[in-house]
């Protein structure tokens, strides 16, 4: 399937790589410089990441950019993997460890390449015309009830 399995545990301002049974602790803005260096290794190998609520967004696009593939996983699947390989302590170097170990379970069919930017921007103002549509059937409701806070 991939000759590797990198795993990357992102935080706001760090990357953890797990590559080649070592962690390299990089900067988000020293990320590319990195993957370039790397790129060997990167060739061929999947990298999986947490979703994290979006700091992992650059870094997966910059991935695929280089034709790095790229899975996104579920946090909730990352810690019951963690769980069932008994380890409860976390860290960023052992979820990068674990992330890539997590990586070798994978089947194809469960591989989660990250939306395309146009996908994303869709997504996000989905999202917003949700939540327009809900203020709007409040403001709804409000005008059909009496205001309660009216002194009599």
């Amino acid at each position: 399937m991939f000759k590797a399995y990198i795993g990357i545990d992102v935080s706001k301002d760090w990357v953890d790589i797990h590559l080649n049974t070592k962690v390299h602790k990089v900067l988000q803005s020293d990320a590319k410089r990195f993957i370039k260096t790397h790129k060997a290794e990167f060739q061929g190998s999947l990298c999986i990441m947490e979703s994290t609520g979006g700091h992992e967004i650059h870094l997966a696009r910059l991935l695929v950019d280089q034709g790095i593939a790229v899975h996104i996983a579920h946090p909730n699947q990352v810690v019951s993997f963690m769980k069932a390989k008994s380890r409860l302590a976390k860290t960023d170097a052992i979820d990068a460890r674990f992330l890539s170990q997590f990586g070798a379970f994978l089947t194809l069919d469960q591989i989660r390449a990250p939306l395309s930017e146009k996908q994303y921007h869709l997504q996000h103002l989905g999202a917003r015309l949700t939540q327009l549509k809900a203020l709007l059937h409040e403001e709804l409701c409000r005008q059909n009830h009496p205001n309660m806070t009216d002194p009599f």
